[in-house]
């Protein structure tokens, strides 16, 4: 079964193809597209439980894996391909498998036609019976373009995640940031300097007043998963605590001891 994705912009042919046991990919000319998920932990008491999931795109040509810096597209053809695979994303988020339902976090750059972005995304979830409550938006720009489509989502009950506090102010003073992400590998730095650690405490303070909390990305050893623990991060993620795994694959949901952290165990293939 297939079907041209509504909304795609023009160029390259394009596809949705669904298998027979429903796993959404999709095709730009000779390229195929295919989902994966990086999982994201929340900590509770001495276990640290997987709680939602990245959205990933895998670029093949021929069954070959491609390097997304080695295709020769235009800007134009980047975005589509992008755009793909958060369709897939959504869409393939029914064949993880786990019991209890799990959160989506999508990287979402939508400075151009981001009112556009936003509402083919939310059909999206609407059609593949995703609850946006479930869904985290990751804004990576911060234009005063982005507030509308921002507001949007949230109006859908989706949460919003700003990259970092530099050029966010104005987002997080329009109230429409619930989640800060923060570099694991910047926040160790900090925590070696007892004063930059004990501003930054203080200023993680103050955005928990405003109710919003902490995303550490990119937890790559243990000395980045005790700056996230220190700094009580809601969310986190990185290569330490799991690799991503492709979608149809086992995805392995049970706690990981905190204990168990000091040395990286791939709990997810």
């Amino acid at each position: 079964m297939s079907g041209a994705a509504a909304g795609m912009p023009d160029g390259a042919g394009h596809a949705i193809v669904t298998d027979e046991i429903g796993l959404a990919s999709a095709v730009i000319g000779d390229v195929h597209l295919r989902t994966g998920y990086r999982p994201l932990f929340a900590r509770s008491g001495d276990d640290l439980h997987p709680v939602a999931v990245e959205g990933l795109v895998t670029r093949w040509r021929n069954g070959r894996a491609l390097d997304p810096g080695g295709l020769d597209w235009g800007a134009d053809a980047v975005r589509r391909a992008n755009r793909l695979g958060q369709i897939l994303s959504i869409r393939n988020m029914a064949n993880i498998g786990t019991d209890a339902p799990l959160g989506l976090l999508m990287r979402w750059d939508g400075a151009v036609e981001a009112g556009q972005d936003a509402g083919l995304l939310l059909a999206e979830a609407e059609g593949a019976m995703l609850d946006p409550r479930l869904m985290i938006v990751l804004a990576e720009t911060g234009t005063d373009a982005m507030h509308d489509p921002m507001r949007r989502w949230r109006d859908a009950g989706a949460s919003i995640a700003v990259s970092d506090l530099g050029g966010m102010e104005a987002v997080v003073a329009h109230g429409l940031a619930d989640l800060i992400r923060m570099d694991a590998s910047w926040l160790s730095d900090q925590m070696v300097d007892s004063g930059a650690w004990r501003l930054l405490r203080v200023a993680v303070d103050r955005l928990r007043e405003a109710g919003i909390g902490l995303l550490v990305d990119r937890v790559a050893s243990p000395g980045d998963l005790q700056a996230a623990l220190a700094i009580s991060a809601d969310l986190m993620q990185g290569p330490h605590l799991a690799a991503p795994f492709r979608v149809g694959t086992v995805f392995d949901d049970a706690p990981r001891p905190v204990a168990a952290a000091g040395t990286v165990v791939r709990l997810f293939g």
